[in-house]
């Protein structure tokens, strides 16, 4: 299924997009494991999936805290890599995007946990 959808992506836009799948039942599992319960969330907070294609090489290990204290890493299993990035003055999301990118490859999707919640609706 992967294939083909990458196959008629390609096709249709001209250049290939890598397609991540995660089924119904996997991103409910995820969802009542309830891996952010634990943080306190202010306006400034965001929380994060990282969805790998396959099992993560990064070099990042959880859990972990940057200097700054606002990069902080949950975990990091074969699926997905669980992370809370702060905004704050000259850091942006796209910045915990890049670390992502970064350490665990070209082929991962990253996701706010907003948006994973909203999958099952």
């Amino acid at each position: 299924l992967t294939q083909r959808i990458e196959a008629c992506l390609e096709k249709t836009f001209g250049f290939s997009i890598p397609v991540l799948i995660r089924t119904k039942k996997e991103i409910q599992a995820l969802i009542e494991r309830e891996p952010f319960k634990q943080i306190r969330v202010t306006p400034a907070t965001r929380l994060y999936v990282t969805f790998l294609s396959e099992p993560g090489k990064g070099t990042l290990k959880a859990p972990y805290k940057s200097k700054e204290g606002d990069f902080q890493l949950l975990e990091v299993n074969p699926a997905e890599i669980l992370f809370v990035f702060i905004l704050s003055d000259g850091r942006r999301t796209t910045d915990a995007m890049d670390v992502m990118l970064k350490e665990f490859g070209n082929t991962v999707t990253t996701r706010n946990w907003n948006t994973v919640c909203k999958m099952l609706k």
